[in-house]
């Protein structure tokens, strides 16, 4: 007990934002902005285009639709200058398979509230489509759809399954425009006390799985 309300003094709270490609997460992340973000892949995607050995992996597997290996991935997140501050982060691409998830609680610290958008299938090959991205190319995006569905999904469920005690709150982000999916988890953020308040009007569609 004592190391956990040690870390939460010296580190900010992580809320993990959860949701296959195309779900929004970005768009969520830039519409919420009292939270950091961190993109994994968007920092993948900067390291890339730098000129050494570990650059040219990150680029051959983005580009291939495979994943990195996890001592790349972690070495990016917990270098991240974010986590060095009090303010709270919106944790965006990480983890994305149960070993990704075990790091997480053994090298750094357990989330604070869990966001998971859910979209269809249909819904996601629209718009990554309509994305310009080295990694959205046709085959490229039937990969890494697969590769949510069959590890990051059941990840992500066992996940919430398991923490009961983490708040989670689910969205259906198929039918709500960016500005409706922000306010929904503002609300709930607000009432985790992980987001500073604000006057909101409308209607919460986001499920707590915490109550």
């Amino acid at each position: 007990m004592f190391f956990n309300q040690q870390i939460k003094r010296f580190f900010p709270p992580l809320i993990l934002l959860m949701g296959p490609p195309g779900s929004g997460k970005g768009a969520l992340a830039r519409n919420l902005p009292a939270l950091q973000h961190i993109s994994i892949g968007e920092r993948l995607r900067m390291a890339s285009l730098k000129d050494n050995a570990q650059s040219d992996a990150i680029r051959h597997c983005m580009e291939h639709g495979k994943l990195l290996a996890n001592d790349i991935i972690f070495n990016v997140l917990s270098s991240a200058p974010e986590l060095k501050t009090p303010q709270a982060v919106l944790l965006d691409g990480f983890p994305r398979t149960y070993s990704q998830w075990d790091l997480l609680k053994r090298k750094l610290y357990m989330p604070s509230a869990i966001i998971d958008l859910q979209v269809s299938e249909p819904t996601i090959h629209k718009r990554l489509s309509e994305r310009k991205r080295m990694d959205d190319k046709p085959d490229i995006i039937e990969k890494r759809i697969e590769d949510y569905f069959n590890n990051t999904r059941p990840m992500a469920d066992t996940i919430i399954g398991e923490n009961k005690s983490i708040p989670c709150c689910v969205i259906d982000s198929d039918d709500l425009n960016p500005d409706e999916v922000a306010e929904n988890v503002r609300v709930f953020l607000q009432e985790k006390d992980l987001y500073p308040s604000v006057i909101v009007n409308g209607r919460n569609s986001c499920r707590d799985l915490t109550t």
